[in-house]
C-alpha cells in the first residue's frame, strides 16, 4: 500500500472535483488489492448483479449493477438505440 496516498488524495481534493478525486481513490485502492482479493470482488459483483426498471411521474427509470465491462456493454447498446 502507498503510504503517501492519503496525503496525495487530500491535495487532489483541494484542486479537483469530487468525482475526479473519488476516481483517483478507487484507482489507488485497486493498486493495493491482491489478485485473490480482486478475484473475490469480481465473483461477488457478478453474483450480486442486478437490473431493475420502474416508472412514475411520467418517466421511466433503470438501475443496473454488475461488472464494469458488462455495464459498459449495456450502456453502449442503449446509446446506439437512443
Amino acid at each position: 500500500m502507498n503510504p503517501d496516498a492519503e496525503k496525495d488524495l487530500l491535495e487532489q481534493a483541494q484542486k479537483d472535483s469530487l468525482r475526479r478525486t473519488r476516481q483517483e481513490a478507487e484507482r489507488r485502492k485497486a493498486e493495493a488489492r491482491s489478485e485473490a482479493e480482486k478475484a473475490e470482488r469480481d465473483r461477488r459483483v457478478r453474483r450480486e448483479r442486478n437490473l431493475r426498471f420502474w416508472y412514475g411521474n411520467g418517466a421511466g427509470h433503470a438501475e443496473v449493477r454488475g461488472p464494469v465491462a458488462d455495464v459498459k456493454a449495456l450502456e453502449a447498446l442503449i446509446q446506439r438505440e437512443v
